[in-house]
């Protein structure tokens, strides 16, 4: 056993080592996970090890894989989408936009396709946030709540030539938000006459809606549920319930609190549905001691920041960083030792909490089609126009 988890920890330091590699002054190897998984009770450790391990193992992001599975698969669909014959030539037309004010994860993918360009074809790339070019391309590593991205790319919109197009790129981006701030993102650009596409390498599927179909079982729903999200069960958990209580009082929303059909038994991103159960109890509680211990907290969440759960619950991050809307026990730096520490700015709390309000008004569209990639259903909407969804059509 004790074998076992020395492994483990190794194994996962060993997967996140880089990370923020320069900014932070943690050692990350096998006594830095260890020191963190050794806050939990100790019945579920090595449970949450192994997850932990298993989830990061897909949903962790290091340079060589942001590399390969984003921006090199970017400069091959530029070129074919506007019929370059090859990269060299998309490239000296297309310009990457950098323009946000929050953080720099974007300023560092402009730097890492600087590099990739410089290592292809011992050139560069065009830098422009609205000159004369016709073609600009806008990189991000998430969109969650969908409020930056409306915040920045309406501002970018109003700099961009008229008759010009923008395609934005997300590494990975939350199924729910997603739509929603494409939808809204596009009739700002159609004012400007500029034709905007948005794209995701990885969804993150956390669309908590779902109808009954006539024949009473379920449709229009995602069949997976990548993002943390309790199970009903822990409602009779004394903490939990107190918690709960504590919500209804501060704001009297609607919650999306609990893990119910058609999900109830999904093991969504752990190996089983008896380690997710496991693994979302102990961070809630944990999540939920931390945020007792916060006299501001609006937004705060146990699972991450949201409004209308117990947490927005993504479990992924990059190299670069990881999002305020994964679990607390994952990053949180005060009174607790996180396994990630975040970057944090004073304006990007704010930026993430602004706009989950909206939720509540997004739209639900027409599903007419199974993507033969992914499995999910799909309309108008997130038709990639190949036979795939917008998730996948770029990789065809």
């Amino acid at each position: 056993m004790i074998k076992e988890r020395k492994e483990l920890c190794e194994t996962i330091s060993d997967i996140i080592r880089e990370y923020r590699n320069g900014e932070i002054d943690i050692l990350i190897d096998a006594s830095h996970v260890e020191k963190w998984v050794s806050q939990f009770s100790e019945d579920s450790q090595m449970i949450i090890l192994s997850e932990t391990l298993h989830i990061l193992s897909t949903w962790y992001y290091p340079k060589s894989k942001i590399v390969d599975l984003y921006l090199v698969k970017i400069e091959n669909f530029l070129t074919q989408k506007y019929e370059y014959c090859t990269d060299q030539e998309m490239l000296k037309e297309v310009a990457f936009v950098s323009v946000q004010d929050v953080g720099n994860s974007q300023k560092k993918l402009v730097d890492m396709m600087k590099e990739l360009v410089n290592e292809q074809y011992m050139g560069s790339i065009n830098v422009d946030n609205g000159g004369g070019y016709k073609h600009y391309v806008y990189l991000d590593d998430g969109l969650y709540s969908g409020s930056r991205a409306r915040k920045d790319i309406r501002m970018l919109l109003e700099n961009l030539p008229q008759n010009s197009t923008l395609d934005v790129f997300y590494l990975v981006a939350g199924t729910q938000n997603f739509s929603y701030t494409m939808q809204n993102l596009k009739e700002s650009a159609k004012e400007k006459r500029i034709t905007l596409s948005m794209y995701r390498a990885f969804p993150l599927c956390n669309n908590h809606n779902a109808k009954h179909s006539d024949d009473g079982g379920w449709e229009e729903h995602e069949s997976k549920q990548i993002c943390l999200w309790p199970v009903a069960s822990l409602e009779e958990n004394s903490e939990v319930k107190r918690y709960q209580e504590s919500l209804k009082l501060s704001d009297g929303q609607t919650y999306y609190l609990y893990r119910r059909a058609p999900w109830a038994y999904d093991s969504g991103i752990f190996t089983s549905v008896v380690n997710r159960n496991i693994v979302e109890k102990e961070f809630l509680l944990k999540g939920i001691e931390i945020v007792n211990s916060i006299d501001n907290a609006k937004g705060m969440r146990p699972l991450g920041y949201d409004y209308h759960s117990f947490g927005y619950g993504s479990f992924c991050a990059t190299e670069l960083n990881i999002s305020n809307t994964c679990p607390l026990v994952l990053w949180w730096g005060v009174n607790w030792y996180p396994l990630l520490p975040r970057r944090t700015n004073n304006q990007s709390i704010e930026y993430d909490i602004i706009d989950f309000e909206d939720e509540t008004n997004m739209p639900n569209s027409d599903q007419y089609n199974m993507c033969p990639d992914c499995g999910n259903y799909f309309g108008l909407e997130t038709d990639g126009g190949n036979g795939f969804c917008m998730n996948c059509a770029w990789n065809h």
